[in-house]
């Protein structure tokens, strides 16, 4: 947990880099849950207060906190997430990554590329989702194998 806090800590900062957001600042705060980690690191953004308002945000919010540990429990929750996928090109509004994307990404990412490519061949909109993600954002340090 303390790894996809930190993954979450670095993504964020680094999506929100205009504000030149130091990840150790935040990264020792790591006892905190989720949730709060991420509410107060948007709310250190220009239109923080305005965006943690936002039911839509928070929702994935919520879901990178709930992402479950175990492989069955998370394989689950990822079916979810293609599913929801399926209808739309990011999580929040558009076509625009979000603050949800970049959380929800840093949640997921190190359990996805742990699947064989049969496993993660089940997941076509979220295979497609994190690799616009990982395109778009080319400054977020992570990587996939993508079929």
């Amino acid at each position: 947990m303390a790894d996809r806090k930190k993954n979450i800590v670095s993504a964020l900062c680094k999506h929100l880099s205009m504000l030149s957001l130091d990840p150790n600042s935040y990264s020792i705060n790591l006892d905190k849950d989720i949730k709060s980690l991420c509410i107060d690191i948007i709310n250190s953004s220009p239109s923080g207060l305005s965006v943690t308002k936002d039911n839509e945000l928070m929702k994935w919010v919520e879901f990178a906190s709930n992402f479950p540990v175990d492989s069955g429990t998370s394989f689950k929750a990822l079916s979810e997430l293609n599913e929801d996928l399926s209808k739309k090109s990011v999580l929040a509004n558009g076509f625009k990554i979000s603050e949800a994307d970049i959380v929800v990404f840093a949640a997921v990412h190190s359990f996805v590329i742990s699947l064989s490519n049969s496993e993660r061949n089940k997941f076509p909109h979220l295979l497609r989702w994190m690799e616009y993600i990982q395109v778009a954002l080319l400054k977020i340090e992570f990587s996939i194998d993508l079929p």
